[in-house]
């Protein structure tokens, strides 16, 4: 493993417990050896994400991540769910379509996609960009939580005591696990944090 890998590796073992103020450092060296790792910039935007004030600096990061790949669906849905923090939602549903064309199999990106049509009051549209979240990953709390607060919503009471159990529909395949995703699972489950 190269100082670089095991400093972001420390960077996102900090966050996932809650300290982000201590990865921030280890990302910052990590990026001052390595200033075009893309991985290190998307995972300096999450940090920041959830520290108190540093949410356009969030937005900064994944736009260095993106200048590097821009064309990157996880990146691209990773700054429309910052976007979506920043109430921007209109933007973080076009991200999230951005996403969506290049890898439609990112649970991720539907879920972004699903809080923006949220912020928005768009229920109807909401429900279907998450339950195509939750077709490709049905065990996405994130998702499932998003579901059962658009069908309460909707005064689909009945449907939402139900949410949780949504199956995969028939031909779809759950996506392989790759290293951009490690960074999705954690970045939903901080999905209902302001």
């Amino acid at each position: 493993m190269s100082n670089s890998e095991n400093l972001l590796h420390r960077a996102r073992m900090l966050r996932e417990r809650r300290r982000e103020e201590d990865a921030i450092p280890l990302l910052m060296e990590c990026l001052g050896g390595d200033p075009e790792n893309a991985e290190a910039h998307a995972e300096l935007a999450l940090t920041r994400l959830e520290v108190k004030g540093q949410r356009k600096l969030a937005l900064e990061s994944i736009d260095e991540a993106l200048r590097i790949h821009a064309d990157e669906p996880f990146y691209l849905a990773l700054k429309g769910f910052i976007l979506s923090r920043l109430d921007r939602d209109k933007d973080a549903v076009k991200l999230a379509d951005q996403a969506i064309a290049l890898d439609p199999a990112l649970p991720f990106a539907w879920t972004v996609k699903t809080s923006g049509l949220i912020g928005q009051s768009k229920w109807a549209e909401a429900e279907d960009a998450c339950k195509e979240a939750l077709a490709l990953d049905a065990d996405d709390s994130s998702a499932s939580n998003q579901l059962a607060i658009i069908l309460r919503a909707q005064g689909k009471l009945g449907e939402s005591e139900r949410s949780g159990r949504v199956s995969p529909r028939p031909g779809r395949r759950r996506p392989e696990r790759s290293g951009h995703q490690r960074l999705d699972r954690t970045a939903v489950g901080t999905a209902g944090r302001s």
